[in-house]
């Protein structure tokens, strides 16, 4: 399986497409082949950040990222500006929006790369491959891209995603990260194999 999330393992990574129709003016974004209401998604979001006076996100995209012909693929929740949004909140709307995971841009570096977060419902991951192509995709749409390619600065480091416009709709495309090895820490490994019943004798 590959390290971005994609079944379809290195050649879905680098050669990966979203596809989205837009069905009508009134923000209702079909995604793939069950798309929800971009506005419901929202709800959701606008009241848990009311019921405590804060300002609310910009709205909570749904995309489907490495899908055949509009099949299968991975959805992806999109915040393309999180910059109001404190880490418990953006915990909070991934939970809501309870797809793998959820990329909140939180603004611009100094060079242009994107800062670029992402949460599962329970917990903040360090790199997602499917949502950062969705967030990719989803900034070309708007026009808010440079040139033929958009970075994003995550905690694995730069990611560069190549965006490509036909007439079929707007590509993204990117190479792996270069996957790390590293030693289970002993409690960590300990404490795995208690919950699985097995011991290292």
């Amino acid at each position: 399986r590959d390290p971005t999330g994609a079944d379809d393992g290195e050649k879905a990574a680098e050669q990966a497409s979203v596809h989205r129709r837009l069905r009508s003016s009134s923000s209702e974004f079909i995604v793939g082949r069950d798309g929800i209401r971009a506005s419901r998604i929202m709800d959701m979001t606008n009241t848990a950040l009311e019921s405590q006076g804060r300002d609310l996100p910009s709205a909570v995209l749904r995309y489907t990222a490495f899908d055949v012909d509009g099949k299968g693929g991975n959805p992806a929740g999109v915040v393309l500006d999180a910059r109001g949004l404190d880490e418990s909140d953006m915990q909070r709307i991934a939970a809501e929006v309870d797809f793998a995971e959820t990329a909140f841009v939180l603004g611009t570096r100094g060079d242009g790369a994107r800062r670029i977060r992402y949460f599962s419902p329970v917990a903040e991951v360090p790199f997602c491959g499917h949502a950062t192509v969705a967030t990719a995709v989803a900034l070309a749409e708007r026009g808010d891209a440079d040139g033929d390619a958009i970075v994003f600065a995550t905690a694995v480091g730069d990611i560069r995603i190549e965006v490509e416009r036909t007439a079929s709709g707007i590509h993204a495309a990117f190479t792996s990260v270069e996957p790390t090895v590293r030693a289970l820490p002993d409690g960590d490994r300990d404490a795995i194999l208690g919950l699985l019943s097995l011991t290292t004798k």
